[in-house]
């Protein structure tokens, strides 16, 4: 009954999975088996008998399906597919082995490069260290060398300064090199130390030429001393002194300015008014132009000296003029008459700003027409109210305006004479 039971199992598997694998050896277990049994059961039961038999029979038909060569090739493929699959599985195993083994060594690789890392850091911090080492040796040496230098150079001062004390002892006695201890040398620059050696050797040049004694040179310093001092006080006056002309020279300034300002006003009112009068209209001023700068220099001193240029301020000033019925703003543009009565204009407003005793006036009337003259002759009336005029001409209207006329004449003999007429006689006279 298991043996039936196990082929009908087998037969089921076959039926439902006719592409499972069945071994060959267990198929011919299983017919010896089945043979056997059939055998031994006799003709005790003929049911059993016949059952039997039909399992032999569905057994060996089994065989005849299966045992043709075409089958045998396709138990041969079966079994080569079986062995392949073996191997695949063996290899799918080698695989996972090899996998698990190559993550193995992945891991090992990392904690590999990571020591490596840790050297290649570790050999850095070394190479560093033996670069500051060297330079560490580099500066000791340099400085080192310095102090060598240096103690070299300090015996070299030495025996300078040896040299210098007994030049001092030969040259001024041996009061002159006495000293007190110093118990600490001043912290100079080489340059100051320097400087101070260069005085030292020409102060020594000139005790060298001056030929005199210790005592000799104390005392020449002395008065040079006290002369000094002297001329450093009257250096001090004179620069006090200067400092108050230049505040005296400031306030003058300031002071001429204000008056130059307000007599400029009043000389353009009147000039304006007389050249009103000359041309019978119109206007004129006097303007300043802009100021600019100039260097001056000042004259050679008694020494040979010679001042730095100063700056100062140069202005001037411009005649602006405005002519009845003409265009005109400058002087070029003038004529020679109008010229002369701008110029009579100005000298007359001048004057009447602040009045002088006298004026002079040498031919001023030249160039003046008969119309012209006449307005002269009426300016030179309302002038002379303020101040004596003494006027030089040879204009018949001008003559005729004076109070006293004095003429030259030189007769045949070549002797000048000279005539004189009042005006207030000559018409009573001639009443």
């Amino acid at each position: 009954e298991g043996a039936l039971t196990e082929v009908k199992r087998r037969t089921i598997a076959v039926a439902h999975e006719p592409y499972a694998k069945v071994p060959r050896e267990e198929l011919e277990a299983l017919h010896s088996e089945v043979e056997r049994q059939v055998e031994s059961a006799g003709n005790s039961n003929d049911a059993m008998r016949a059952s039997l038999t039909a399992i032999r029979t569905a057994i060996t038909f089994f065989f005849r399906r299966y045992g043709s060569p075409s089958n045998e090739r396709l138990t041969d493929e079966e079994d080569s597919a079986f062995k392949l699959e073996q191997e695949r599985t063996a290899l799918s195993e080698k695989f996972t082995t090899v996998s698990a083994a190559l993550e193995t060594a992945e891991a090992v690789r990392g904690r590999a490069r990571e020591g490596m890392v840790a050297l290649e850091e570790t050999g850095r911090e070394i190479r560093r260290r033996i670069l500051d080492a060297a330079q560490e040796k580099a500066r000791e040496e340099g400085a080192v060398a310095r102090a060598l230098a240096r103690e070299y150079e300090l015996t070299l001062l030495s025996e300078s300064l040896e040299r210098e004390k007994i030049e001092v002892r030969v040259l001024g006695g041996a009061e002159g090199i006495s000293y007190a201890p110093v118990p600490q040398l001043p912290d100079e620059a080489r340059v100051v130390q320097e400087e101070r050696k260069r005085t030292l050797e020409r102060t020594k040049i000139r005790l060298e030429e001056a030929g005199g004694t210790g005592e000799e040179i104390r005392h020449e310093h002395k008065e040079v001393s006290e002369r000094e001092i002297f001329l450093a006080t009257e250096l001090d006056d004179l620069a006090k002194s200067a400092a108050g002309l230049r505040s005296l020279v400031t306030d003058l300034d300031t002071e001429l300015a204000k008056h130059f300002s307000e007599g400029l006003a009043k000389v353009n009112a009147s000039f304006s008014e007389y050249f009103a009068l000359m041309f019978g209209g119109g206007g004129a001023r006097l303007a300043l132009e802009e100021p600019e700068e100039r260097d001056e220099l000042d004259e050679e001193g008694e020494e040979g000296f010679v001042d730095e240029p100063e700056k100062q301020q140069r202005s001037g000033i411009e005649i602006a003029v405005n002519l009845p019925k003409k265009k005109v703003r400058s002087l070029m543009q003038l004529s020679g008459g109008e010229r002369a009565l701008t110029s009579i204009a100005l000298i007359f407003a001048m004057s009447q700003v602040n009045p002088p005793p006298f004026l002079i006036l040498d031919e001023t009337d030249a160039a003046l027409d008969e119309a012209n003259s006449r307005r002269y002759g009426d300016m030179i009336e309302n002038l002379a109210k303020k101040s004596q005029l003494i006027v030089i001409t040879h204009n018949r209207e001008t003559m005729s305006r004076t109070s006293i006329l004095y003429g030259v004449t030189m007769g045949g003999d070549g002797v000048s004479k000279l005539l004189s007429v009042k005006f207030e006689e000559a018409v009573a006279v001639a009443k």
